[in-house]
């Protein structure tokens, strides 16, 4: 006798599966590519990016985790010193996330000033988030 499915059709058996499995082939490492992407030289699988920066020299890992070249870092960072209204901007920013932040924390009566829209608010007026 034979079984039908809830479809109509007559089921089917299912083969048997064997017990033995075959052992997996291990993977060769296989050679160090010469040019790569920052991740790839990052990660050891390529030697250098096109650029010619390798890890250790021109780049490395930031604290936050990214790969960035050292001389375009080091230039950045000292364009940032020199220049005190981007300094002022990024302090404004920061005091306004900060104070969206403790507003939603807390339900606290704060200042009028300190009220903030949007913390990007304080990139377009930083003169009113500064203390």
């Amino acid at each position: 006798m034979t079984e039908y499915s809830a479809f109509g059709g007559a089921k089917r058996k299912s083969p048997r599966k064997s017990s033995h499995k075959s052992p997996k082939k291990s993977r060769s490492s296989g050679k160090k590519r010469a040019v790569g992407s920052r991740s790839s030289v990052a990660r050891g699988g390529s030697s250098s990016t096109s650029g010619g920066l390798s890890l250790g020299h021109g780049l490395f890992r930031s604290k936050d985790g990214r790969i960035k070249s050292s001389k375009v870092s080091k230039l950045a960072k000292s364009r940032f010193a020199k220049n005190p209204k981007l300094k002022d901007r990024a302090k404004a920013v920061k005091e306004a996330f900060a104070a969206v932040k403790k507003a939603r924390k807390g339900n606290q009566k704060i200042n009028s000033s300190q009220i903030v829209k949007s913390p990007f608010d304080a990139v377009r007026n930083p003169s009113r988030y500064l203390k």
